[in-house]
């Protein structure tokens, strides 16, 4: 019996998401599957125009990669600890897309960048368990062997190894 892969009608059906809205920029992150078929979070920016009002239509949209994904778990789910910062650099076809996450104590500073354009957000902790479940849903999906306490440990690992100390502030 073969196994049809999935459309990405199917794809887009089955995606859980979360979005979050700040004053210049809105975010949304998404179960998604890369083009290997093991799930992944994808993450779209969009540019506020005005109260409330976000450009969707030139969102930037950022697919976090096999790497990438344990690193970014780990950052929401507060293993880096205040003032780590970590880069996901050179992606799309210029290879000038980048995500980045700073923790600054009460919050992370997410930001996703093309080019000169740059989309931040600032995200509380507390909504950081929305991100954080769609991340865990995607690594348990990738290993249905391991249990979630072992995935998040294996998460903190490589954060160490993926780790770029911020400067402190002056």
């Amino acid at each position: 019996m073969s196994q049809d892969r999935p459309t990405q009608q199917d794809r887009r059906a089955a995606q859980l998401q979360a979005k979050l809205f700040g004053s210049k920029s809105a975010f949304t992150f998404e179960t998604d599957c890369l083009k290997s078929s093991l799930a992944t979070v994808a993450v779209e920016a969009a540019t506020c125009t005005g109260p409330q009002t976000y450009d969707w239509a030139d969102k930037l949209t950022f697919q976090l990669t096999r790497r990438e994904l344990p690193v970014f778990t780990a950052m929401m789910a507060g293993y880096g600890g205040p003032n780590t910062l970590v880069e996901f650099l050179a992606h799309g076809p210029e290879k000038n897309k980048n995500l980045r996450v700073m923790d600054q104590g009460a919050s992370l500073l997410i930001s996703l960048r093309q080019g000169q354009r740059n989309n931040a957000l600032r995200m509380h902790l507390a909504d950081t368990y929305q991100v954080l479940s769609l991340c865990m849903k995607a690594l348990s999906d990738n290993d249905p062997h391991l249990d979630q306490h072992t995935i998040l440990e294996f998460c903190r690992r490589s954060l160490v190894v993926a780790h770029v100390p911020a400067k402190s502030p002056t």
